[in-house]
């Protein structure tokens, strides 16, 4: 649902949808693992790249460095 609005609203509020999809990106990383989080992550950053949100693309980045370094297939979504 958030993806349906997020293209309109992000500029509006930025700071908001910034914060929601870190701590929901955070949230979902915590409860899945493997193939599912890659392919969430992997939809996820494509589409906040379609939409131009290059600050969520950097934010969740440093979220994943700091708060999931163990996860490193996760970072194949920030190169």
């Amino acid at each position: 649902m958030m993806m349906d609005t997020d293209e309109y609203m992000y500029p509006l509020y930025p700071a908001e949808i910034t914060d929601l999809y870190e701590e929901m990106t955070e949230s979902f990383l915590t409860k899945h693992i493997g193939k599912n989080s890659y392919v969430f992550m992997d939809e996820l950053f494509a589409h906040l790249n379609q939409i131009k949100a290059v600050r969520i693309v950097n934010k969740l980045g440093m979220m994943i460095e700091m708060k999931f370094p163990h996860r490193s297939r996760l970072e194949d979504h920030l190169k």
